[in-house]
């Protein structure tokens, strides 16, 4: 029932939202949302915003949430029937707000469902995926996840010079 319910949820960037771009050593909370856990690659994003705090969010297969403090992650199970969030660990990446959160996640229904639950001011994804009307920012596709850094970098640094803050 859960499934039925998530799949035809009605998943649409909310378009009130202005995107805010910032410096790279401005941003302070950033999170990558992938399809697997993505945290060995902390201190290579670190290197990248030096002042920000690094999030993971990614599914995972087992029921059990056994990640440690700053690497989240979701199951239909974290779900009540109707769609709301039971897992507190869960409510409380919902309910934080990111400057930025890169999404490398592939256009999954659940996947879909947590994503545009999220609370942020700057989101980035690859061109590469189907979800390109929710990303402020489109970064081309990639060989992998640190060239794909790497041009989020490049965009931003040139995006940025021309007065954002």
């Amino acid at each position: 029932m859960k499934k039925i319910i998530i799949n035809q949820a009605k998943i649409k960037k909310r378009l009130e939202r202005k995107p805010i771009l910032r410096k790279l050593d401005v941003y302070r909370e950033v999170l990558v949302v992938a399809d697997e856990d993505k945290s060995q690659l902390e201190s290579f994003i670190n290197a990248i915003f030096p002042r920000a705090k690094i999030y993971f969010l990614f599914p995972r297969n087992e029921k059990e949430d056994q990640t440690k403090t700053d690497v989240f992650s979701y199951h239909i199970s974290d779900l009540n029937l109707t769609g709301k969030v039971k897992n507190d660990k869960l409510k409380k990446v919902l309910d934080n707000r990111f400057d930025l959160v890169v999404d490398l996640s592939k256009n999954l229904p659940l996947n879909n469902f947590i994503l545009a639950r999220l609370n942020h001011t700057f989101m980035v994804g690859s061109a590469s995926n189907n979800k390109s009307l929710w990303y402020d920012l489109i970064i081309p596709e990639a060989k992998n996840d640190k060239e794909l850094f790497e041009h989020i970098k490049t965009q931003i640094n040139l995006l940025s010079q021309n007065g954002a803050k």
